[in-house]
């Protein structure tokens, strides 16, 4: 389970999160790419999907079939589960048992689960997505406030949450080593603190990916 996550909103998480359920459904993995942003979704706009209701869809799931929760996306290969936006906030929703279950049953389906999860902004959301993946992303975009970026990082850190890779979006590979993009990802990238089942690993140098 990957977690695509951004410091603030829209930076490119949609795109970086359906570029990467793309690329590994044509390789013949099983992935399903679930939009877990229920301040803004995007996912279902970016596939051309109705959109779920999301109390429904996660708050509520052991009273829903995974068929009717599941868009395939037939050009692509991959399987979505995509919901509106949420009119209670999203740690309402994210935060209970449904949730977590909805992710447990999708193990057991498919070889790769990839969330589009919401900004590390909007509250608590995207640590609780976190808490439950087994890897995080966050896409930080071309000329992004590198203070917004580390405050966002030590905000996993507190929570025991490794960061496992950084995203550049928009970014040529002239402009990541003109700004020393790689140095700043050396600097965060020390083991993560207690409270996480990784906490014990250190974590692999973020890779810094041009889009």
């Amino acid at each position: 389970v990957i977690s695509v996550t951004s410091a603030g909103a829209g930076e490119g998480k949609t795109l970086v999160s359906s570029c990467l359920a793309r690329s590994l459904a044509a390789t013949g993995l099983r992935t399903v790419l679930v939009d877990a942003n229920l301040t803004n979704p995007a996912v279902a706009e970016e596939f051309g999907v109705e959109p779920l209701d999301a109390a429904e869809t996660f708050g509520s799931y052991e009273n829903v079939r995974l068929d009717d929760l599941v868009r395939h996306d037939g050009p692509s290969g991959v399987d979505l589960i995509c919901t509106a936006a949420a009119n209670v906030p999203s740690e309402h929703i994210l935060g209970r048992d449904g949730f977590a279950r909805l992710l447990s049953t999708l193990r057991q389906t498919y070889d790769l689960i990839i969330i589009d999860s919401t900004a590390v902004s909007n509250g608590s959301s995207a640590l609780l997505v976190s808490a439950l993946s087994d890897r995080t992303i966050l896409v930080v975009p071309e000329g992004a406030d590198p203070a917004s970026t580390s405050r966002a990082i030590r905000k996993f850190e507190t929570a025991g949450i490794a960061v496992d890779g950084l995203v550049v979006n928009c970014a040529s590979r002239t402009t990541l080593e003109r700004r020393n993009v790689v140095p700043f990802v050396a600097d965060h990238s020390g083991p993560a603190t207690e409270g996480r089942k990784r906490v014990d690993m250190s974590i692999d140098t973020p890779s810094a990916v041009g889009m």
